[in-house]
């Protein structure tokens, strides 16, 4: 499920790539669970820290797909 969200303020969070707030903005402001991504700048330890502060969890797309799967009766 998703919802369409209006880009809120940007919070510069990811200092070594800036075009990635957007994402993490978009992801607090639509109240997201997972930010999946193979990007390696969602793993820094800043990165991590705010998304967890606000219920928001990074997962590499693999990682998202096992905890898919093994959600599956």
């Amino acid at each position: 499920m998703s919802d369409v969200v209006l880009v809120p303020t940007i919070v510069p969070v990811i200092l070594s790539d800036p075009d990635d707030d957007a994402v993490v903005a978009t992801a607090v402001d639509g109240k997201a669970n997972i930010i999946a991504t193979r990007d390696h700048h969602f793993a820094a330890p800043a990165v991590v820290s705010y998304c967890a502060d606000r219920g928001i969890r990074i997962l590499a797309d693999i990682q998202l797909i096992r905890e898919l799967r093994s959600a599956i009766p």
